[in-house]
């Protein structure tokens, strides 16, 4: 986000910025993924999926319009965690992990009455933020067919059809 006193300028600052944190995102025919990828950022976890033609975009709202914005048209992305304000969130509230009881905090359950000992909720984060940017570094992280057949010494054309089903390109 640009800062000034004047928008033309803060226009101008952003723009830059912007410019400066752009990042190359490879595509298997201009429409999805490579690879299917597992990210996991802070406490978001993620899954990409590439999908056939005409599949669509299957994913939160947030990266829906990221991926429209990048030009992905046929992917899924699954993301693990919760958002803020529900059970494990809420202050004075225990929770036993195994049966999912709810109980208040002035009378947590007893070894005696519950064979699990109380337990706070352990969480994983879904907030907006935490998404997006797992969902970058995990776009980022996804390698090309290129990189894997370098990696091992090899053309891609050497590759195709042993172990990945990638495009007929020449390294």
């Amino acid at each position: 986000m640009g800062v000034s006193k004047d928008a033309q300028e803060a226009t101008t600052k952003a723009l830059r910025i912007a410019l400066l944190n752009a990042v190359v995102v490879p595509r298997y025919r201009e429409r999805t993924v490579f690879f299917p990828h597992h990210h996991k950022y802070v406490k978001t976890e993620m899954s990409i999926f590439p999908r056939p033609l005409e599949f669509g975009i299957v994913a939160p709202p947030v990266i829906i319009e990221a991926c429209e914005l990048l030009g992905l048209h046929d992917i899924t992305v699954k993301a693990w965690g919760r958002r803020a304000g529900w059970l494990g969130h809420q202050p004075g509230v225990w929770v036993c992990a195994l049966q999912w009881r709810v109980f208040p905090a002035a009378s947590p359950p007893t070894l005696e009455s519950d064979p699990s000992p109380p337990t706070l909720q352990t969480h994983k984060s879904r907030n907006t933020r935490n998404v997006v940017k797992c969902f970058f570094q995990a776009l980022c992280a996804i390698p090309t067919p290129q990189e894997i057949a370098e990696a091992e010494g090899c053309y891609v054309r050497e590759k195709v059809g042993r172990k990945m089903r990638v495009p007929r390109t020449e390294a």
